[in-house]
């Protein structure tokens, strides 16, 4: 078991690349905000670990609440997807995911 200081914040979504895990974190519910991308590096310990924040969301924004790897050109990052996308990221049956580099 690994105890996470993520600000009070909720899991929304986990994606791992090499030993390295990110973290989406983010408030329960309908709430808009805050949301934070984290990077964990795991270590076995029973103290509460504390993640890198590699990026937060601005507040009342959309609501991010899935991840994964994706190599783009080489170079590594994450496809974020939103709950609640803002309508300018859907035209017809395509969604407008945001790709953010994770190295």
């Amino acid at each position: 078991m690994s105890f996470l200081d993520l600000g009070s914040l909720a899991i929304c979504d986990l994606s791992q690349n090499g030993t390295d895990i990110f973290i989406i974190a983010g408030l329960v519910g309908d709430a808009m905000g805050p949301f934070r991308l984290y990077r964990w590096k795991p270590d076995v310990t029973p103290l509460i670990q504390h993640p890198e924040k590699l990026y937060d969301w601005p507040t009342g924004s959309e609501k991010p609440e899935g991840l994964c790897f994706l190599e783009r050109n080489g170079k590594p990052g994450h496809l974020i997807v939103y709950d609640r996308p803002d309508e300018s990221r859907i035209e017809g049956s395509a969604y407008a995911a945001d790709w953010m580099a994770t190295d």
